[in-house]
């Protein structure tokens, strides 16, 4: 559907005309559609190009009407042969159509969000263990969990990015649907994000659990390890001090102290 660019006509022959136009470009821009056909539809009898071109883009996408190509294309060549340079583009539009259908059948009915978890949005969740034993298990782990954790934080960027349902259908794609079919799509790709969401929130749950259960059984194994080694270097520690003090009574039994003095000699009784 084209987007709808507001105007003041300035070629109708009376100011009443001018006043209708005007109100039935704003009723349209407001989907207020019973008005704006109703507006158009007396000033096209009336001969007005420019209310012919938009009641022909009122059929042709099926705004307030049933779509109908054919009465939108008669409409459009009236308003070319008046002069209006948007209604001669209009004419080809349902060849293209045409030519085009596959791909408005695609965003209508067989999208399926394959693009939202392929590529570098395909986040293969890591093998957890229940137990990492050494370093390089632990950082080995880790690194696979964080690789897995920005995969799928980029995967939820891009798919809120594709919101709201519809963003992302290429604008020539978009000019060529009818209201109706637009309006599919979009109830269609709403679908399928929400099924890829909810598919995606699953398994990220799930790999959550297991990424905690391996790392509170990993932080207790390593508290119990450290407990353990502490405890071993604390024995070794005063087995070794206690070995220290054995050897130094030993060689203190072996080379007991010796006096540096020499006796003192006896004295001589006089004569």
């Amino acid at each position: 559907m084209r987007a709808f660019i507001l105007a003041v006509a300035l070629s109708l022959p009376g100011a009443a005309f001018a006043d209708d136009l005007l109100d039935a470009n704003k009723a349209l821009v407001a989907k207020s559609y019973p008005q704006a056909l109703q507006l158009y539809t007396k000033l096209a009898a009336a001969g007005n190009a420019e209310a012919r071109f938009r009641l022909g883009e009122m059929y042709w996408y099926g705004q307030g009407v049933p779509a109908d190509s054919a009465k939108g294309d008669a409409l459009f060549a009236q308003a070319a042969a008046a002069g209006i340079a948007d209604a001669r583009t209009a004419m080809a539009r349902t060849g293209l159509r045409a030519q085009r259908s596959a791909e408005i059948a695609y965003w209508t009915d067989k999208y399926d969000g394959a693009d939202l978890t392929s590529g570098k949005y395909r986040c293969e969740r890591p093998a957890m263990p229940a137990m990492s034993k050494s370093n390089s298990e632990i950082a080995a782990t880790s690194a696979a969990y964080n690789a897995w954790t920005a995969c799928y934080n980029g995967m939820i960027a891009n798919l809120s990015d594709a919101m709201p349902p519809g963003k992302r259908i290429p604008a020539d794609i978009i000019d060529l649907m009818t209201e109706a079919e637009f309006d599919k799509a979009r109830t269609h790709l709403d679908r399928v994000y929400a099924r890829v969401a909810d598919t995606a929130q699953a398994g990220a749950a799930e790999m959550v659990a297991q990424h905690g259960a391996w790392e509170k059984s990993t932080v207790t194994f390593v508290a119990d390890k450290n407990r353990l080694l502490s405890v071993r270097s604390k024995m070794e520690k005063e087995q070794l001090e206690l070995r220290m003090h054995q050897l130094a009574g030993r060689q203190t039994e072996a080379n007991p102290p010796r006096d540096s003095a020499p006796p003192p000699r006896p004295r001589a009784v006089g004569k």
